[in-house]
């Protein structure tokens, strides 16, 4: 998980206390994927029903990659946050955010820092678009396609390019602090 890039870069302050031990656990995940099988299916052109299973493993595999990727969350999930400390104006991994309990928020942004803090918040699916489904079956179908480890292009590419471009595909919505 890519912490590193969201310590007090975001909220510019003059304040000593930085994000010091940051841990998000996930209470509850997503009640159905953003995409179904049957689109991932179209995608592979696969017409028969023996892999359902692996492939509906793929497309969760997908979407949880993607979304530690963008550090956003592609629908409604309640996480768990506990940090040593962090600095007032801290902007939270994995939105856009729907609630924060016990702490004052605007947006996804925690409103006053502290130390030892410890509080639940959940997502909103908003995020979801054609890209981000689009993505997905990208990252699912890739995984399919190489789940024996040989690449199966005629023409001698790797599938494993297919990530890159499911990257592409979700890059601009990324939670990054620049």
């Amino acid at each position: 998980m890519d912490y590193y890039k969201n310590v007090d870069h975001f909220c510019h302050n003059t304040e000593s206390r930085t994000a010091k031990a940051v841990q998000y656990y996930i209470l509850e995940d997503l009640l159905t994927e953003p995409i179904g099988i049957i689109e991932v299916k179209e995608h592979l052109r696969v017409d028969y029903n023996n892999d359902d299973n692996l492939i509906k493993l793929y497309i969760t595999a997908a979407r949880q990659y993607l979304e530690r990727y963008t550090q956003r969350s592609f629908g409604v999930k309640r996480f768990s946050f506990q940090a040593l400390s962090i600095p007032d104006n801290y902007k939270l991994m994995y939105g856009p955010i729907n609630e924060v309990f016990d702490r004052d928020n605007f947006g996804d942004t925690i409103i006053n820092g502290g130390d030892r803090v410890a509080f639940e918040f959940t997502t909103k699916d908003t995020l979801i678009n054609d890209n981000i489904r689009n993505a997905i079956a990208m990252e699912a179908a890739n995984r399919y396609m190489i789940r024996e480890g040989i690449p199966l292009n005629d023409n001698g590419t790797s599938p494993g390019k297919l990530e890159n471009l499911a990257k592409e595909l979700v890059n601009s919505y990324r939670n990054l602090i620049i």
